[in-house]
């Protein structure tokens, strides 16, 4: 490993950053993982791009958890570019150890994460967690020599069900309703999505995951957890066709799947709840995100999710997360859209 030719200047923030990284703002990702994100803390001052995404990711989660009192807004964002530009030049070239396979592969997932710290940052979410799948084959010596090769879909659904070994009844007839009622709203999409399309393939993920959620919750979640994968068999130009926020369908598609998977999510990951303290928040900000900026005949589409939306802090456990934390921050309007 070498250390970069043209050392980056940081500030006093830069260091709070760094701190706040080590302690709090770590991605909550592999399940157990705070080692794994310490050791790249530690190997960040040989990569630029790492570093800049640690940095970045501290300082979105820093400015949510102090409620906006202290705005590191712009801190977040020059970080976030110097990252995304320094590892799109590393990408351009071969990866010559695992150390730097590492870096790379936890620059994505710093990055995914702080997406999902952005009330905006839905398609760069989605296109942050395509990296993580590509990365692994094509930017790194070898995945199974990586310090994250424990972190496959296989490990992650293994580790949430042994979390939930003892669900409660009450959580799943919870969950029994909610999934009825977004099979009926998803019902509503199918005449948009003809057989064959992108658009189908994703819908009847979708309704198999909440049909599984009604008999059996904790599967219908891994379930869930595997959609992610639909999108690496599909080539690049439908990919950003699909995610593109003026692309109506998928992206109703889009709020339905992750007002699901947060809710869902928010009783199946009870056990470590405390570390995704701003997801509810942030996806009902993409859920009324999306709303806004649909034409009026699709309004009633969102109806559901909206709804949904408007409760996600109620499934929150009381005793994991205090009121401070699920109250919106100053910046972020959720406002429900007037929808005809």
């Amino acid at each position: 490993m070498s250390l970069s030719s043209s050392p980056t200047r940081f500030s006093i923030e830069d260091l709070r950053f760094f701190h706040h990284f080590l302690f709090a703002a770590y991605p909550p990702l592999p399940i157990g993982g705070k080692e794994i994100w310490r050791d790249m803390a530690a190997l960040s001052h040989g990569f630029d791009y790492l570093v800049h995404a640690v940095l970045g990711l501290a300082a979105s989660h820093l400015t949510l958890a102090s409620r906006n009192e202290v705005d590191y807004s712009a801190h977040a964002l020059s970080h976030r570019v110097q990252a995304i530009n320094s590892l799109n030049t590393a990408l351009s070239k071969p990866c010559i150890s695992k150390a730097e396979g590492d870096a790379r592969f936890a620059t994505l997932m710093a990055l995914t994460f702080q997406s999902s710290y952005m009330s905006d940052g839905m398609v760069d979410f989605l296109a942050m967690i395509r990296g993580c799948t590509v990365v692994p084959g094509t930017g790194m010596p070898s995945f199974s020599e990586s310090v994250f090769q424990g972190f496959t879909a296989e490990a992650h659904q293994q580790s949430i069900i042994e979390m939930n070994e003892e669900r409660t009844e009450a959580k799943d007839q919870r969950l029994a309703g909610f999934a009825a009622g977004g099979l009926n709203s998803l019902h509503a999409l199918r005449p948009f999505c003809p057989e064959g399309s992108l658009k189908r393939t994703y819908l009847d993920a979708l309704q198999g995951v909440l049909n599984l959620t009604i008999k059996c919750p904790l599967e219908g979640f891994t379930s869930l957890c595997s959609m992610y994968n639909i999108f690496n068999g599909v080539d690049h130009e439908n990919f950003t066709s699909f995610i593109d926020p003026s692309n109506t369908i998928p992206q109703i598609l889009l709020a339905h799947f992750f007002l699901i998977e947060t809710k869902i999510g928010l009783l199946s990951l009870q056990a470590i709840i405390e570390s995704f303290p701003f997801r509810g928040l942030i996806v009902a900000s993409w859920v009324h995100n999306v709303a806004r900026a649909l034409p009026e005949e699709f309004h009633r589409y969102m109806d559901w999710p909206l709804s949904e939306a408007a409760s996600i802090d109620v499934w929150m456990t009381p005793n994991m997360l205090d009121s401070s934390m699920i109250s919106p921050p100053s910046s972020l309007d959720l406002s429900q859209p007037r929808l005809s």
